[in-house]
């Protein structure tokens, strides 16, 4: 996926003869798939792999229920077992929207005897997720601390995801101040560097701390910024609405307010009630909502990268009007936040998802 990174490192690819052309590549590793050799199996993971999981980064539009299905009913028929097929045949479920149908075919996975524990951790993972797009913020919890406690991998997040999803159900909850103290404690460096989705963790708790142990719909930010929220149900979608509007009501009545930061917590809600509105159906509103928060982006104090996620949602609207120059404009401001504010959160992933619509959009 050549197209996907930044113009520099796709010139780069190309200089060593590397096209960084991903309809041919995809159509190439398709093609190796239904040969039916010995690297067939390898194809199928690699397909099925950018199917169901990298599509949900990138752009969900893209993703081809006929080849998913085709290769799981291959597969699962040939390897009935298969904790990897099925563990796909899961993630399938969650792009489609079957939450509990998804819950079931990891549990199923779960009970296979697997000595490679992280197989486990990676189910505990994608179920967490599937009880927080039900709302059922208790159990996502449950699972984040199962992850904190057995897992290696980001303790540091795995922390935080249960804090936020605690916090969702049960805001006084005793343990939360000690997670939060917690989190800087595991923080991981890979070549040398933090993580940034770590990073975000430990600030976040530390606004958890400062703020009188408060966040704004923590567990609901989490869901928009691993790109669940579109995975949502209408019925949920319509709860979380409803949820955020109340959020939004406590804003603008409640004095004192929960946060020293009233105008972040303002911005977040309008950001998601967009994106929400978006996926419902309501374009017009989400533009609306969208509009008015941006009218205000430069009284945000700590959680700027808001803005930067606000206007590219703002250009994904305008590109699916067909109004392009507005669209370019809007994802082009995104692009270059990094200029006006040096570094903000979760910059890298939002940068991959500008440069993929900027590609699907037609130059003037």
């Amino acid at each position: 996926n050549y197209d996907l990174r930044q113009m520099k490192a796709v010139v780069s690819t190309q200089s060593t003869g590397l096209q960084g052309d991903k309809r041919l590549g995809l159509s190439l590793v398709v093609e190796s798939e239904e040969m039916d050799i010995m690297r067939s199996f390898v194809s199928a993971n690699g397909i099925l792999n950018y199917q169901t999981i990298v599509l949900q980064f990138i752009k969900r539009e893209e993703y081809d229920s006929l080849v998913v299905d085709k290769i799981l009913t291959k597969y699962l028929e040939r390897y009935p077992g298969s904790v990897t097929f099925g563990f796909y045949n899961g993630r399938k479920s969650v792009i489609c929207g079957e939450q509990e149908k998804a819950i079931d075919l990891y549990e199923q996975c779960e009970k296979s005897p697997i000595d490679w524990v992280q197989v486990y951790h990676l189910c505990y993972w994608e179920r967490m997720w599937c009880y927080a797009m039900l709302l059922q913020w208790d159990k996502a919890a449950e699972l984040a601390q199962k992850l904190f406690k057995e897992s290696k991998w980001s303790r540091t997040l795995f922390g935080y995801q249960y804090l936020a999803f605690k916090f969702m159900e049960d805001p006084l909850s005793e343990d939360l101040e000690e997670i939060a103290k917690l989190l800087p404690k595991f923080q991981l460096k890979i070549g040398g560097k933090h993580l940034h989705i770590e990073k975000f963790a430990i600030r976040k708790g530390r606004s958890f701390l400062a703020n009188d142990k408060f966040l704004c719909l923590p567990g609901v930010e989490l869901l928009y910024i691993w790109r669940f929220l579109p995975l949502v149900s209408v019925e949920m979608k319509q709860k979380l609405v409803t949820l955020i509007e109340d959020s939004l009501s406590e804003i603008e009545n409640i004095r004192p307010y929960h946060s020293q930061h009233p105008l972040d917590d303002w911005f977040l809600c309008n950001l998601l009630l967009a994106v929400l509105s978006a996926e419902l159906g309501d374009q017009d509103h989400a533009l609306s909502l969208l509009r008015t928060a941006l009218q205000s982006e430069d009284n945000v104090q700590v959680d700027h990268f808001y803005i930067p996620y606000a206007h590219f949602e703002l250009g994904v609207l305008y590109a699916k009007r067909g109004e392009f120059s507005q669209a370019r404009a809007h994802l082009r401001y995104a692009k270059e936040f990094n200029q006006k504010v040096k570094s903000y959160s979760l910059e890298n992933r939002l940068l991959f998802r500008i440069h993929s619509t900027l590609s699907e959009i037609p130059e003037q």
